[in-house]
């Protein structure tokens, strides 16, 4: 920690909050420049939300005060909707296209065939250089393996199909854990900032030594018994609701209340052999 913060500061708070999308950006090959862009976006876009709740007039001098960016960026986004200019496509991606498209790495375009890795003249470090010849192939070659983006066999790696992370339209899937992101953080800090009498509610179970042949038993668990709380839950607050049971009385209500749940093991179910103890390293891509 640097000396000039302290422990509870609001920028060590803030890096202990970034570290789990830091950590998603990493596994996903996102580079900092792709973060701060977005990080720019949603600050304008978050900003302008908050003002308008408060009834007032969102303009860009507003909104570059209450961000601190500079104007220019602020105006590019706000009043041009122009995202701020993305960086060059990303080293890994234009050596994986420069893989599947040029017919000396090809059996035919769109087919990349295996490279040797082995030596100076090997297939793959002439791949890496006819991209650039800034960067170690050696560098590339660590960072496709930690990806999941190739397999080494024998004296050769082979292209992955899996490395298209973003095969589908996964986009519904994160909008639901972006919304639990911001009520867990707004409910934990609630509890740690406001301490109100009836804290929300905030719990955590760990256990770290459990059997891996054991972990498609308990993932199944979790979910069956998840829907049954949440059913009783569902059944519980529909007493309270307005719609489902209006009062007499022209009573006020319109509060939400949420409550979410989630579970994770360290190895997933189809990582474990059946039969067997230990888990099965295998690659996965985010």
């Amino acid at each position: 920690m640097s000396p000039t913060k302290t422990e509870g500061s609001q920028s060590s708070i803030l890096e202990m909050l970034m570290r789990p999308l830091v950590r998603y950006c990493l596994r996903n090959a996102l580079s900092f420049q792709d973060f701060i862009n977005s990080a720019k976006l949603v600050f304008v876009s978050v900003a302008e939300e908050e003002i308008r709740k408060s009834t007032q007039k969102v303009n860009v001098s507003r909104l570059s005060v209450m961000t601190g960016l500079y104007r220019r960026d602020v105006t590019k986004i706000f009043r041009e909707h122009e995202a701020p200019a993305l960086q060059q496509q990303s080293i890994l991606a234009r050596i994986l296209a420069q893989w599947e498209q040029d017919k000396q790495f090809c059996s035919k375009p769109g087919s990349p065939r295996p490279l040797t890795i082995s030596g100076e003249d090997s297939e793959f470090r002439k791949l890496v250089c006819a991209v650039s010849g800034h960067v170690n192939a050696g560098t590339i070659l660590f960072e496709l393996e930690r990806l999941g983006a190739i397999k080494k066999v024998g004296d050769q790696v082979r292209l992955q199909s899996v490395y298209n992370r973003f095969d589908g339209d996964k986009s519904a899937g994160f909008k639901i854990l972006a919304d639990d992101l911001e009520l867990i953080i707004q409910a934990a800090e609630e509890n740690i900032v406001q301490r109100k009498p009836i804290r929300n509610l905030h719990l955590r179970t760990s256990f770290d030594n459990i059997y891996a042949s054991d972990v498609p038993t308990i993932r199944r668990w979790f979910i069956d018994q998840g829907k049954l709380f949440h059913k009783r839950a569902r059944d519980f607050l529909s007493q309270f609701d307005k719609d489902v049971n209006p009062r007499p009385n022209d009573e006020q209500a319109g509060v939400k209340v949420e409550l979410g749940a989630y579970s994770f093991t360290s190895i997933f179910p189809d990582e474990v052999e059946e039969g067997g103890d230990e888990p099965v390293s295998k690659k996965k891509v985010a």
